[in-house]
């Protein structure tokens, strides 16, 4: 997930993005199920009535989460960012090259 990161932000903002990077997304998503998944029907079990053990997994479990959600998230934005970008700049530069020619653009 971080080296998707990093791809994204070193990317050249003058060239169409490289979306491969996205491709980590649905991994990351089955992972997180999967934790969700194993920590409900194998991890709580074994704390049986401990309820302060519970507790604790439960937080445990939920910053797990969170901080993968946070990593597909900026991933995501970044992805975005890369493309408005290049969108922005492509743009701009068509309406410098119509009106250097005169013409109006939409």
């Amino acid at each position: 997930m971080l080296r998707s990161l990093a791809k994204l932000e070193n990317a050249d903002p003058k060239i169409e993005p490289d979306l491969q990077p996205l491709t980590v997304l649905k991994p990351a998503d089955l992972i997180c199920h999967l934790w969700e998944r194993y920590t409900a029907t194998a991890l709580l079990p074994l704390a049986g009535s401990a309820a302060a053990l519970r507790r604790e997994m439960n937080t445990f479990n939920g910053h797990n989460i969170v901080r993968m959600e946070g990593r597909v998230n900026s991933v995501i934005q970044k992805a975005l960012d890369s493309a408005f970008t290049t969108y922005r700049s492509d743009w701009a530069d068509d309406t410098l090259q119509a009106s250097s020619h005169g013409c109006e653009h939409s």
